[in-house]
C-alpha cells in the first residue's frame, strides 16, 4: 500500500515536471511567431509611410520631415492618379528590348569618322 502511494506520487511529479519541461520548449517558439507577426506588420506600416511620402514627392517636389505633416497630406490633399488602359503583353515588351539592344550606336570621333559601337563611345 505505502509502495502505491509513492508511485502515484512520483507520477504526480513526473508529470508535472514534463509538462515544465514541454511549456520550457513552448515558450520561445511561442515568441519568435508573434516576433515575425510583428515585424511583418512594421513592414507592411513602413512600406505604406514610404508609398506616403513618395506621393508626398511627387505632389511637392520633396519629402516631408513630420509625420504630421504626412498625416496631414494623406487626410486632406488630393494626389494625382494616373490610369492606364490595356497592358502590353511579354512579347512586345520583349521585342522592344531586343530591338533597342540590337540596335548599334553610332559615334562621330572628333576628326570626322564614323564608327558604329555597340557600348559606350568614350
Amino acid at each position: 500500500m505505502k509502495k502505491l502511494i509513492i508511485q502515484i506520487i512520483l507520477a504526480g511529479i513526473i508529470i508535472f515536471l514534463g509538462y515544465k519541461c514541454y511549456e520550457s520548449i513552448k515558450i520561445p517558439q511561442q515568441f519568435k511567431v508573434i516576433k515575425e507577426q510583428r515585424y511583418a506588420r512594421i513592414a507592411d506600416r513602413l512600406k505604406d509611410i514610404r508609398t506616403a511620402q513618395e506621393a508626398y514627392k511627387g505632389v511637392y517636389g520633396k519629402y516631408t520631415g513630420s509625420f504630421d505633416t504626412l498625416i496631414n497630406f494623406i487626410k486632406y490633399d488630393s494626389v494625382k492618379v494616373v490610369r492606364s488602359i490595356g497592358s502590353l503583353s511579354d512579347e512586345v515588351v520583349l521585342s522592344v528590348v531586343l530591338a533597342m539592344i540590337s540596335m548599334p550606336i553610332i559615334c562621330q570621333w572628333s576628326n570626322g569618322k564614323v564608327r558604329q559601337r555597340r557600348a559606350d563611345c568614350s
